[in-house]
């Protein structure tokens, strides 16, 4: 069984970061391109967000669904992480999101955006894709001094500083943890 990234450090190999990259465009594509969703559910829902968030933050574990449908469904419907953590033989635990918490994090957590962050918007633009307005999932995968990497499903891997983040997502985020 797959164990729990070590506490020696929070940083993520090159080979880590094309591994995340992949799952989540896969999981991206997956998503847009089922015929049980339709676009319109999708973007009204927020679908979209929580399950390719989810699958990024199952891959950081290095961890996948047995059963997909199941997965999928347990975080379409009522977005429920801490089914889906079960379900990769983890625990949720949500955390009050405050700068320290943030800051001594020891594992990636799901974070629920407001609104989309400048660079999100910036980058959307340039790739000549519309703007999603509104809320949306994202994983928290590593903190650098006061830079957050944040893996966003429809955009990919971006930075902003700790204390942005903070003001830009919800009062409380969702961290996996093993087992005891």
């Amino acid at each position: 069984m797959n164990q729990a990234p070590e506490e020696t450090g929070r940083s993520v190999g090159p080979a880590g970061w094309f591994g995340v990259a992949l799952v989540v465009a896969a999981a991206s594509l997956f998503i847009v391109f089922s015929p049980r969703y339709s676009q319109e559910s999708l973007q009204k829902k927020n679908q979209l967000g929580s399950v390719a968030a989810a699958y990024a933050l199952a891959a950081l574990w290095q961890r996948s669904p047995l059963d997909r449908d199941a997965f999928e469904s347990a975080l379409a419907d009522r977005t429920d992480f801490s089914a889906a953590a079960r379900m990769l033989g983890l625990q949720a635990q949500p955390v009050r999101v405050t700068l320290s918490a943030i800051l001594g994090a020891r594992h990636p957590m799901l974070l629920l955006l407001k609104e989309a962050p400048d660079v999100v918007v910036t980058r959307e633009l340039l790739e000549g894709r519309p703007r999603k307005a509104g809320a949306r999932y994202v994983v928290l995968a590593e903190i650098h001094g006061d830079e957050a990497v944040i893996l966003e499903p429809g955009v990919g891997p971006f930075t902003m500083s700790v204390p942005d983040l903070v003001e830009s997502v919800g009062d409380v985020g969702t961290m996996w943890v093993s087992n005891p």
